[in-house]
């Protein structure tokens, strides 16, 4: 089946310093995660948000994703404060939008939700997700699931008008909806083992013995869905763009 046409503007927000952790960027990870559900003239372009630089229009895309973040989004950083107004932008003017991680929690926060450490501290390797109903743009629907994540931070109150539809007892909030424009998660659907492995020893220094071998003995206890949830997204993009 012939694929419909999206273009996806890909907003950075791992800082540039940060570069170099993993073989690849967020965004080339992400038009990984999408290929399978996208034909190759799909576009997705890179916006470096952690260095200011955001579209100039709206309309210079469809639809939009905000990636993870070594950053807090509750920091006073200039950036920040701009991708946040960015959403709040999108938001009102019905512009698509997702939120991965860093993404999820700043879209949460521009819109009215509360986002803090987790009092549980970090929730590495990978992890269940319960999704706890079949929405249109799900196929293939599946209940029980898994994601690698990789965050401290965590929603802890969703904005106004969100829907809640899949978490954990480790990530309550895990994933939402505002409307049918805003979809956002907290795990990682984009990344894969190599990348976790070397997030986790970015930190090693950060985590206790017991932290670090639980974060990586997870790896080896199965596969993440992170192919079911790349179509899930792309199909709510689709939708969303109408």
């Amino acid at each position: 089946m012939e694929q419909a046409q999206l273009k996806l503007g890909l907003l950075d927000a791992v800082p540039p310093e940060y570069e170099g952790v993993t073989d690849k960027s967020d965004p080339e990870y992400f038009r990984e995660l999408f290929g399978a559900a996208v034909d190759d003239t799909a576009k997705m372009p890179a916006y470096v948000a952690s260095a200011g630089e955001l579209p100039a229009e709206l309309d210079e895309c469809d639809a939009y994703l905000i990636t993870g973040s070594p950053r807090s989004v509750y920091e006073d950083v200039v950036w920040i404060h701009q991708l946040q107004d960015f959403v709040q932008r999108c938001f009102d003017a019905g512009k698509p939008l997702v939120g991965i991680c860093f993404g999820h929690q700043l879209i949460a926060q521009a819109l009215g939700g509360k986002v803090q450490h987790a009092e549980q501290g970090w929730l590495l390797g990978l992890n269940a997700i319960q999704v706890r109903e079949q929405m249109s743009w799900m196929s293939s629907y599946q209940q029980d699931c898994a994601l690698y994540y990789f965050n401290h931070d965590q929603v802890v109150e969703l904005p106004p008008g969100a829907t809640l539809l899949a978490g954990s007892d480790l990530c309550p909030n895990g994933m939402y909806t505002i409307g049918s424009k805003v979809l956002s998660l907290q795990p990682h659907p984009e990344h894969v083992r190599a990348s976790i492995v070397a997030f986790l020893h970015e930190i090693r220094d950060r985590l206790t013995p017991e932290e670090f071998s639980k974060a990586e003995d997870s790896l080896d206890q199965g596969a993440p869905d992170a192919a079911l949830f790349g179509a899930w997204i792309w199909q709510f993009l689709l939708d969303a763009k109408g």
